[in-house]
């Protein structure tokens, strides 16, 4: 059922990007992204999210494009990644108004590569998760949509530097686990002046 795995797994972010770095995805154009380019002259913050039927990924979604400027400055900017075709992704990107690159990665390679995990019933639809979803949904106006891709990936968050080095990531834990950007863009400013 969802494709949910029946024991916990455990996130395992690489210490290096060249897992990540020649996989190529498209963007919500239609337009093949190698991701090493995404990277390659300037740092950059990668977003996994779940799916873009998902209301947390909605709402996580909305706070990054009201605070995309604070990435841009902090050094990082955003692209996010999300599951489906280049029409789900323009869809989305119009939908909410979106200012950010959207790339997609229907096979979930770069997932894969990022460590992410697929979630168990209760770190997917678990009371704590329905609850704040809800919360979540009402605070930014989102509403949960048609499941595209699978249904139990869950997301997180990655600052990649020219080179490769990842210095900083958060993985999320399930459904709704992503930190409030403030944090994120500090741990980015942090991670850069490191």
């Amino acid at each position: 059922m969802f494709g949910i795995e029946r024991s916990r797994q455990e996130v395992s972010p690489p210490a290096d990007a060249r897992g990540l770095e020649d996989i190529v995805l498209r963007d919500h154009a239609g337009h093949d992204v190698r991701l090493g380019d995404v990277w390659a002259q300037r740092p950059a913050t990668l977003v996994f999210l779940r799916h873009y039927g998902c209301t947390f990924c909605r709402d996580h979604a909305v706070r990054l494009n009201e605070d995309r400027e604070s990435f841009e400055e902090a050094g990082a900017p955003l692209t996010v990644i999300g599951q489906g075709t280049p029409p789900n992704a323009a869809w989305f990107r119009d939908q909410f108004g979106l200012g950010m690159d959207l790339l997609v990665d229907t096979d979930r390679l770069a997932y894969k590569a990022a460590g992410t995990k697929v979630a168990t019933f209760t770190e997917l639809l678990g009371p704590s998760q329905i609850a704040r979803g809800l919360r979540r949904g009402r605070e930014s106006g989102v509403r949960q949509g048609k499941t595209v891709g699978h249904p139990a990936q869950l997301g997180g968050l990655m600052l990649v530097t020219p080179g490769g080095d990842v210095p900083w990531t958060h993985l999320s834990d399930d459904a709704g686990d992503y930190p409030p950007n403030a944090e994120v863009v500090e741990a980015v400013r942090g991670a850069l002046a490191g």
